[in-house]
């Protein structure tokens, strides 16, 4: 409904694009991604849905290329990942209580 009331807008795209990952629908949810991060280039979590979908496609390379852009954009690093010398790497932690550190 939202996108049909504002089609460019890459929050609703990025809202349907995990409900159609979420049921299996691959393709048009990395469309969806794909056109929220060409209409707002800086939302870090469509770039890191994104990347998801591209990893869970097996697209491992173009995935790291969305985590990376992800993990720029964001104020801390998406929660999940960190970022190494040797690329980025997954946690297998559910970091959803993660707190910024105090300053």
């Amino acid at each position: 409904k939202a996108l049909s009331r504002q089609p460019g807008n890459p929050y609703a795209m990025n809202h349907l694009g995990r409900a159609l990952f979420n049921t299996g629908e691959d393709d048009e949810a990395q469309f969806s991604f794909e056109n929220a991060v060409k209409v707002a280039p800086d939302y870090f979590q469509a770039w890191r849905n994104l990347g998801d979908i591209l990893r869970a496609k097996g697209n491992n390379p173009a995935a790291e290329v969305a985590y990376a852009k992800a993990i720029e954009l964001a104020p801390l690093p998406p929660a999940g990942f960190i970022q190494s010398d040797a690329g980025i790497e997954m946690l297998s932690i559910d970091c959803n209580d993660c707190q910024p550190p105090s300053n």
